[in-house]
């Protein structure tokens, strides 16, 4: 999989932004080559399989995760720089489809691959309490509301962004019973999750954490410098201190995501956002079904 790992990298690309892609396209070509190769092998397996996706496929949906988000660079770079190159461009667009048959692919009618909201799953038990430890972590709600959301975010995860403000919203509408508590899961193809991360905890020293992972998430991720003053100017926030606290607290930051990515790969974490209440996993993505889910545990607790 070394080439798959060059195409994550984008070193090229990161350091050399405006040098013409076309000096790279051999490479670029021979290892889209690779991973089309890789894909066009996994469609085959799927057809030919004769049962439903098992739960051993959940490395492969999470890896499908990743090859996503790299195509989406990808992409991104092959249109900014020097205008594109239209063979690069076909070929990536070739390579989307393929992902996107695997993605929606059905077995013998069996459930499909999970979308990405809801990939992960094959690794949890749904009616197991797995211990999600919250010290130290931020909360948003009441701290000791009977029932608490624990999600496992990429602040640059665009599927994250969808679900951000709906847990937001629950909470609101469950103002003494229900809190929320947002585990930092940087998903290493997104460069700005970590830095993203790191900046909403500098906003925590000003009680903004979650309005700073929010603004975070609308914005993709973005931490550049125009942002950041941006973010804190809408939040109120002292900019000076925030970036102060951001750069010189570095590895106190680190050490905070260090020991929630722990706790990821202790729970087998494959993706985000992965989401728990009350211990169990949750496939809840919309107000209904938490709703459900929460007025459910209210009532067999008599809460």
């Amino acid at each position: 999989m070394m080439a798959a790992e060059e195409l994550v990298n984008l070193k090229y690309f990161h350091f050399y932004p405006a040098i013409d892609l076309s000096l790279y396209s051999m490479k670029i070509n021979s290892l889209l080559t690779v991973l089309a190769t890789f894909l066009l092998s996994c469609v085959c397996l799927f057809y030919a399989i004769e049962i439903n996706i098992p739960s051993s496929l959940a490395p492969l949906t999470a890896r499908i995760d990743q090859l996503e988000n790299s195509l989406r660079i990808l992409q991104t770079k092959n249109v900014s720089v020097n205008g594109g190159n239209d063979k690069v461009g076909g070929q990536l667009n070739q390579i989307q489809q393929i992902i996107t048959a695997i993605a929606g692919k059905n077995i013998n009618s069996g459930p499909a691959l999970p979308s990405a909201e809801h990939r992960g799953i094959a690794n949890f038990a749904l009616n197991i309490a797995y211990d999600i430890k919250i010290d130290g972590s931020p909360i948003l709600g009441k701290k000791n509301a009977p029932v608490t959301i624990a999600a496992f975010m990429d602040l640059q995860c665009p599927y994250c962004a969808e679900v951000f403000p709906i847990i937001r919203e629950v909470i609101n509408s469950y103002p003494d019973k229900v809190n929320f508590v947002l585990k930092n899961y940087p998903i290493y193809v997104h460069p700005n999750a970590v830095p993203a991360a790191k900046l909403a905890l500098a906003a925590q020293l000003q009680k903004k954490y979650y309005e700073m992972a929010g603004l975070i998430l609308q914005n993709s991720g973005d931490t550049s410098e125009d942002k950041i003053k941006e973010y804190a100017q809408e939040l109120g926030l002292n900019y000076r201190k925030l970036i102060r606290d951001y750069k010189n607290k570095d590895a106190q930051w680190q050490k905070r995501l260090d020991k929630d990515n722990a706790l990821a790969l202790q729970l087998r974490v494959a993706g985000t956002p992965t989401i728990f209440v009350n211990g169990r996993f949750s496939k809840s993505r919309d107000m209904a079904h938490f709703r459900a889910e929460i007025d459910t545990i209210l009532a067999t607790n008599k809460i």
